[in-house]
């Protein structure tokens, strides 16, 4: 996602109207990129409900065509956060990480307004690296899946691994996700292991907070899934990403 510094800035929330070739889009809700091409159309992504399996479809609007919602910051970063989700469930992963991290920027500017957008893109941008390690998917470039995960766990779990009387020089922590009996899917985690003792840690996502895990062991009795079984990030095979199916112009009245 890209800005040219047009006055609409990123992540602005507008309703289509007045489009000819589309008039099945009048009156959804459109979220811009804020880049203007040489035809003078804004670049956007129309915003469907229930369709989040479904791939984005981009769109060139003129300004015409287009009202201003005027959501608060937490709108604009949720609805960065709901593009990239719809763009990670369809393959296209580097939008999706450019849409979480349109959403953490909008977030950082005002944390304890959109704390929870933030707690959101942050999450996300963990699963998507860790589905992309999955599927043996790297980005093209310098960035990698592995440190696009490292990155969020490092921020999510920043208080625990910021407080020295859990985390004390000599101890080995790892991050990653897996289960654990409390929580029927799989979820982000931290560990800290000591020469005698070990604590465990699981970002909770609905509330949005770390919590500690009681027991001594995260193994769920009669099954192998458990922190032992953490996703890795290491040696992933690369191969190509899926493809963006790119914008298509759309035309209002004259």
């Amino acid at each position: 996602m890209s800005s040219d510094g047009d006055s609409h800035p990123p992540g602005t929330i507008v309703t289509l109207h007045r489009l000819e070739s589309r008039p099945d889009l009048n009156g959804k809700t459109a979220l811009l990129t804020s880049k203007v091409l040489d035809s003078g159309r804004h670049e956007a992504f129309v915003l469907l409900t229930n369709a989040s399996e479904s791939r984005p479809e981009g769109i060139n609007v003129f300004e015409k065509n287009f009202t201003i919602n005027t959501v608060e910051r937490q709108g604009r970063a949720s609805a960065w956060n709901e593009l990239g989700c719809r763009f990670m469930h369809t393959g296209n992963y580097t939008n999706g990480l450019d849409a979480f991290e349109c959403a953490l920027e909008i977030a950082s500017t005002n944390t304890s307004e959109c704390r929870i957008e933030g707690c959101d893109a942050l999450c996300l941008m963990v699963w998507l690296g860790l589905r992309m390690n999955s599927e043996g998917i790297e980005f093209k470039g310098e960035r990698t899946a592995a440190q696009i995960v490292k990155f969020g766990l490092r921020n999510i779990f920043a208080e625990v691994l910021e407080n020295k009387n859990v985390v004390t020089e000599t101890a080995k922590v790892d991050m990653g996700a897996g289960r654990i009996p409390s929580r029927d899917s799989p979820v982000l985690l931290l560990s800290i292991v000591e020469e005698t003792s070990e604590r465990y840690f699981f970002y909770d996502e609905m509330q949005k907070v770390v919590n500690e895990c009681t027991m001594k062991k995260m193994t769920n009795k009669g099954n192998n899934e458990d922190a032992n079984n953490a996703i890795s990030t290491e040696d992933a095979e690369n191969l190509p990403e899926t493809s963006s199916n790119g914008q298509t112009n759309v035309s209002g009245e004259e």
